[in-house]
């Protein structure tokens, strides 16, 4: 039973640091300063540094409202950020993606690559 709990502790701390990493992307991919997210929330901006560096969790209902005012799905922050693509980061992004394909499926990935290429 203690193990059982210390992994979910793990996978509480794991899931806490990605909704603080998220809070901070979306708020920059926005453009918004930590004080125009602070009045947002209706906090300070120590508060929303916080948030941002995992000291302090944020609340759901904090969270619905960035969501909101991000015009994001509240599982956006839940789940890895997608970059969007750019010249530079695209054959990192792909990398990524293909490691996690067996070796089948990045044949066919290739495969459909290169009739892409000709269409």
């Amino acid at each position: 039973m203690p193990q059982k709990r210390a992994l979910i502790k793990a996978e509480i701390k794991t899931l806490n640091q990605l909704i603080a990493r998220n809070v901070k992307h979306y708020r920059q991919f926005k453009g918004l300063t930590q004080l125009q997210t602070a009045e947002l929330l209706g906090c300070t901006i120590q508060q929303v540094q916080k948030y941002e560096n995992n000291v302090n969790r944020i609340s759901t209902a904090r969270l619905i409202i960035l969501a909101r005012a991000f015009n994001l799905p509240l599982h956006q922050f839940y789940t890895k950020p997608i970059s969007p693509l750019t010249p530079e980061n695209t054959p990192v992004l792909l990398g990524e993606c293909l490691s996690h394909l067996t070796s089948q499926k990045r044949q066919l990935l290739l495969n459909l690559a290169q009739e892409l290429i000709y269409v």
